[in-house]
């Protein structure tokens, strides 16, 4: 057990927690000590959400518990290894809103969209493209470029809110890091560790309320 797999831990407790708020079923939560082939620390495997914003708020989950965890804030709530989840929440905000590729550009713009309107607008174009062609692509990765902003102002918006709301949560934050502690404990939960957990968890949780509770006059003591 190292320092390092407790990070991985609170990051994919935190997926787990807010994909049970979203309704979604968690099959399998995974913290290693050392990256796997796939250069993977871990995961938090977990139904397909109703609704895209759903997925959003799963997926930015992860790095906002470890960063309130770690108490980071602003612009340094992200780290490095955090932007996987947020660039796929990005994608996301840009499925619905980037512009429609035109048939006459689909052989010239690339997988990547954003890094060739990038090219393009710093003025990098195909050698030998028409005049007519190259306005169409110009104005194309300008409509994308805007997409682009108005959905980061979007995110960032939704970055705060999910802040907020977990901050506000009496449960998120401990429901996080009873799971965080088992899953650095043993590296892998699936579906019956977890309920097993949520079911000692719960009763801890009832009897704590029965102890606080006061008595009343003819109780038992």
């Amino acid at each position: 057990m190292t320092n390092s797999r407790y990070r991985t831990a609170i990051h994919e407790a935190g997926h787990a927690v807010m994909s049970i708020i979203k309704g979604c079923f968690v099959s399998e939560l995974v913290a290693l000590d050392k990256a796997d082939d796939d250069g993977c620390l871990g995961y938090c495997r977990h139904d397909k959400t109703d609704h895209w914003r759903d997925s959003v708020w799963i997926g930015l989950a992860g790095p906002i518990a470890s960063a309130i965890h770690e108490g980071r804030d602003g612009w340094k709530t992200f780290r490095l290894g955090d932007f996987d989840d947020y660039n796929k929440a990005m994608n996301l905000y840009l499925d619905f809103l980037k512009p429609p590729l035109p048939r006459a550009l689909e052989k010239i713009i690339g997988e990547d969209v954003s890094y060739t309107a990038e090219l393009v607008l710093d003025g990098f174009y195909l050698p030998n493209i028409s005049a007519p062609l190259k306005g169409k692509l110009t104005r194309f990765c300008k409509q994308h470029q805007r997409a682009m902003e108005f959905a980061g102002d979007l995110l960032r918006q939704e970055v705060k809110a999910i802040r907020e709301t977990i901050e506000n949560s009496p449960y998120f934050m401990p429901m996080t890091y009873a799971i965080a502690s088992e899953l650095n404990r043993v590296s892998r939960m699936d579906t019956r560790a977890l309920l097993t957990l949520f079911k000692s968890l719960s009763s801890q949780e009832t009897e704590r309320l029965s102890n606080s509770a006061p008595h009343r006059p003819g109780d038992q003591q």
